[in-house]
């Protein structure tokens, strides 16, 4: 059977957690690594690539997350430098190891084919069971698809998302028309391109290996009779991570963390900066005025 023609596999997307008292040495990692990387920093929480791609991350618990865009690795990779950004969150000048976690990996192949056809035969073989990431066969309970008419032609089909999975499931699907995609959310006009797009969760044990050479990964849990495996090698599991101790957090600290947190604060403190020589004393006084007419109604939850 003739096979269409096809991208290799790689990394769309990839969040990486790390215990909150690495946050900082990650940073300063990513801190260096940009003085030879073009990436600017647009926030406290942010840095853009050439291409606007983004890198983000915030708090939660425990932990740090970082979420690289796809855009952003994009970049990476045409710089050659998608495997020195990957130790960033690996070790340090001071510490050859750092604790870290892969906790989502999306992996794309882009098959270059006219989608509609392709997806609506995608989704009534998936709602028979046809289709699994493992051993056992995807649920039809948990397929779904979101269509809408083609608008590159007038041929009047139908084409759009077919959804394989479902959350809490560590392993899911997504196959789009990325023409259409691209069409309708850019204005730009690409060629025929079916987008096979999987996400993979830290319960299956994936690493920085896979962000950098996603290829194994991809071929090991997306469903052959769906796109022909291509001979790469086997994938293997590599059990890693860590613990962190839940801890409560006092109202104090968690107020402070939102407020060094909050970009509606700093735009706050600009429109103040720009009100006259008074403008830090009259934001105080406005926020006193809030915060004792609405003391009655925050009393009253608690």
């Amino acid at each position: 059977m003739m096979q269409n023609e096809r991208s290799e596999p790689f990394c769309d997307k990839f969040t990486v957690t790390v215990p909150l008292r690495n946050e900082k040495l990650v940073v300063e990692n990513l801190e260096a690594f940009f003085l030879c990387f073009l990436a600017e920093r647009t926030n406290e929480f942010c840095f853009r690539s050439a291409s606007y791609g983004s890198l983000t991350w915030g708090r939660r618990g425990g932990v740090t997350w970082f979420t690289t865009s796809g855009l952003f690795l994009s970049d990476l990779r045409n710089a050659g430098l998608l495997s020195d950004y990957s130790l960033c969150y690996a070790s340090h000048p001071d510490y050859p190891m750092l604790e870290h976690r892969v906790s989502r990996l999306d992996v794309t192949v882009d098959e270059y084919v006219y989608a509609p056809p392709v997806l609506k035969a995608v989704y009534s073989k998936a709602k028979s069971g046809d289709y699994c990431f493992t051993r056992k066969s995807i649920s039809p309970t948990a397929i779904s698809q979101v269509m809408g008419v083609c608008a590159y032609n007038d041929s009047g089909d139908d084409t759009g998302t077919v959804y394989l999975g479902k959350s809490p499931m560590h392993v899911q699907a997504k196959i789009y028309d990325k023409r259409q995609q691209m069409l309708v959310t850019r204005g730009v006009e690409i060629r025929d391109t079916l987008r096979h797009e999987l996400t993979v969760t830290s319960r299956m044990s994936v690493t920085l290996r896979d962000v950098v050479t996603p290829s194994c990964l991809f071929y090991h849990f997306y469903p052959d009779n769906l796109l022909s495996k291509r001979d790469v090698g086997p994938w293997y599991k590599v059990e890693g991570g860590y613990t962190v101790e839940r801890h409560v957090s006092m109202p104090a600290m968690r107020l402070k963390t939102r407020m060094q947190g909050s970009l509606d604060l700093r735009a706050m403190f600009k429109l103040a900066s720009l009100s006259g020589p008074n403008g830090f004393s009259y934001f105080v006084q406005v926020a006193r005025e809030i915060y004792y007419e609405k003391k009655n109604l925050v009393e009253a939850c608690l």
